[in-house]
């Protein structure tokens, strides 16, 4: 387009605009001097070519501007904005004010005349961003009260209402909306932030509707909430499993859980191995209620080969099996877990019926590598009995140990000498989980201060008249921060959050605790047990609680004062639900790190985790602790057991 053209069209729509304004005012009987026309023109023609387009309502806001000796009252200009949109005036810039613009301001309205049958997203956005600023608000009647016409546009003009809207916004007016306009605007990642009241309402409205898609969304974040330790009453469960049923949902943990409300077709279709495959996946306490359910209402010969291969903590939750084997495995953890309690508390009652719980159980129908774990705890002896557990039971030994420990802590209030115990018997059973199941290489020799003689490969030399000594090779240290998530999302996984910090934290030089508050432990070379206790002691302490802030957390990685280049390790499900955004942090760190790596379990924030990856940080998905110390060690070379001494543990 030329530059003649350009203009003279910018000229035409000008004056387009400025003759309906006049045959406005015919009709209105309002005069006006010329000179203000001319004005108004040329201001036109200048906005819009700024703007490359001028809506109706900057149309209205314009004319005001310009023509300020008429009385603009709020009817004339409302009747003004009806007579500009009815003959089409602006071409662009109007997303987003088409709902306003059929508001009857400062009087009620019926929310169907608000939202029509062919509402758009930017208008649905729009009707929750007036409701959140108090200009549409609902009267006792229900009908809707609209502002006056200068309150709403103020509280529109120059405001980018998508980004002004937050997920807690869309939950909290969404039961406004009518549910056919809701896959316009609830997303997993919005559905992801609502509570347990709210994702009942949600499901509630959503009972008969033909939207599948949502109602699995919405399944999912209930199942989610259930995996979180979150209990549901029968009569949300009834209204749950009606959402199922017109699904075919088939999560297992979902099913196990709603068993007592489903029938017995329904139960048929759960896969029990499946659910014993995920029952790690839900809170320490949680876990006696779904095993009791499983054996009710599945029958015990049906599931006896699945449980078998539970670990001995989990399995003592339930001690009425009638099968020999799995009895006695399961009254021999119950005993270790009295010894446990009686270790932390100090009380002998747990401790004798311990002993009686020990005389009824048949070592020959014991699996034989719990024999020595019998022997042991029948001699009195609880710390070579933990030293003789098989490594998968000694994982859940220390899960339930710090539950045990905070039930204590709560019942009796905080008591050092316990919150001692605990710490010393968890780091204890961590060493033992992490060097033994890795182990150490003798030929991979790490040397802190300048190059030392290998003694060994040298005398294997001069044996051989090769008289050149051989040097030990000096490894450099990695700068390792770690921001290590601890809010009340990550209950679930506080085993592997904790083996993990475990396996690699002799090469960590910080350490960032975060949920809605953000902590930094700076470690010393030599003293790796520092941060294993110190987050001991949060757990035992405080446990896993607050919202999840990365946000805060990834500020607080650049103030750290660390020489050059240095790899960042986030341990997260990378559910931020607070304040801001965390990609913006996450690119910049990105381009200016050496790696950027994330460990998250299997129940995480994947819209996140695609973020990350697409911005170049490395996100690996995690089953079981053991398997991080083989990514580590693959993709940072780290040597990733403890300290193989049996050091005395002291706390400062």
């Amino acid at each position: 387009m030329s530059l003649q053209h350009y203009t003279s069209s910018l000229r035409n729509e000008a004056i387009s605009v400025a003759e309906k304004f006049l045959s406005f005012l015919e009709r209105k009987n309002i005069s006006i001097s010329p000179a203000q026309l001319i004005i108004f023109i040329h201001m036109y023609e200048t906005y819009y070519a700024l703007k490359n387009g001028i809506s109706v309502n900057e149309t209205v806001d314009l004319i005001k501007s310009v023509f300020s000796t008429i009385n603009w009252s709020n009817e004339l200009v409302n009747e003004l904005t009806k007579y500009l949109s009815s003959k089409r005036v602006g071409r662009k810039n109007d997303t987003g004010a088409k709902l306003s613009l059929r508001l009857r301001y400062g009087r009620n309205m019926r929310i169907s005349e608000i939202l029509h049958h062919n509402i758009t997203e930017e208008e649905i956005y729009e009707y929750i961003y007036l409701r959140k600023k108090g200009v549409i608000k609902r009267g006792k009647d229900g009908r809707m009260k609209i502002a006056r016409y200068e309150d709403v546009r103020k509280a529109i003009i120059g405001k980018d209402i998508r980004q002004s809207v937050e997920a807690r916004d869309i939950l909290k007016y969404i039961d406004e909306i009518p549910t056919i306009y809701w896959r316009k605007i609830l997303s997993p990642d919005i559905v992801s932030k609502a509570d347990s009241k709210q994702i009942i309402k949600l499901a509630s409205r959503l009972v008969g509707s033909s939207d599948k898609r949502l109602k699995r969304i919405i399944l999912d974040r209930i199942s989610a909430l259930l995996t979180n330790g979150v209990s549901f009453r029968n009569k949300d469960k009834r209204l749950v499993q009606k959402l199922v049923s017109e699904t075919k949902y088939t999560d297992p943990l979902l099913l196990a859980e709603l068993s007592n409300v489903l029938s017995k077709n329904e139960l048929k279709k759960i896969d029990i191995q499946s659910i014993i495959n995920n029952i790690y996946n839900i809170p320490f306490n949680h876990r006696a209620k779904l095993l009791n359910r499983i054996s009710r209402y599945f029958g015990e010969e049906h599931v006896i080969k699945n449980i078998d291969n539970l670990d001995l903590v989990t399995l003592s939750m339930v001690s009425s099996w009638s099968n020999k084997r799995l009895k006695n495995k399961s009254l021999l953890g119950k005993a270790l877990s009295l010894f446990i309690k009686s270790y932390l508390s100090g009380d002998q009652s747990y401790m004798d019926y311990a002993y009686h719980i020990l005389s009824t159980i048949r070592p020959e129908e014991l699996d034989y590598k719990y024999r020595p774990v019998y022997e042991s705890l029948l001699h009195g002896k609880l710390l070579t009995a933990l030293r003789k557990i098989p490594s998968f039971d000694k994982r859940y030994v220390v899960e339930g140990l710090i539950h045990y420990a905070r039930e204590e802590l709560l019942l009796k209030g905080f008591n050092e000498e316990l919150l001692y115990k605990a710490i010393k018997l968890g780091y204890r059973l961590l060493r033992d989980i992490v060097y033994y199941s890795g182990g150490r290489d003798r030929k991979e020799k790490t040397i802190l201060k300048g190059p030392r003689v290998d003694v060994r490969s040298s005398i294997y030399n001069f044996v051989r008249l090769n008289f050149t000594p051989i040097y030990m090779n000096y490894k450099r240290t990695n700068n390792i921060v770690v921001l290590l998530d601890t809010s009340g999302s990550m209950v679930p996984h506080g085993l592997w959050a904790i083996t993990c910090l475990a396996t690699f934290v002799h090469k960590v030089r910080y350490v960032v605790l975060f949920s809605d508050k953000v902590s930094v432990v700076k470690l010393s070379r030599t003293r790796s047990n520092r941060l294993i206790i110190q987050f001991l002691k949060t757990i035992l302490g405080s446990g896993f609680r607050g919202n999840t802030d990365m946000v805060s957390a990834l500020k607080e990685v650049n103030k750290i004062p660390l020489p050059g280049k240095y790899t960042l390790v986030i341990i997260s499900d990378l559910k931020h639900n607070m304040p801001g955004d965390p990609v913006p942090l996450v690119r910049s760190l990105v381009n200016r790190l050496s790696r950027f790596i994330v460990i998250t379990p299997v129940n995480h924030n994947h819209v996140l985790a695609e973020k990350v990856r697409s911005l170049g940080g490395e996100v690996f998905i995690v089953k079981s602790p053991l398997e991080i110390p083989r990514i580590l060690k693959k993709r940072l070379n780290l040597k990733t057991s403890l300290v193989k001494e049996r050091k005395r543990l002291s706390i400062k």
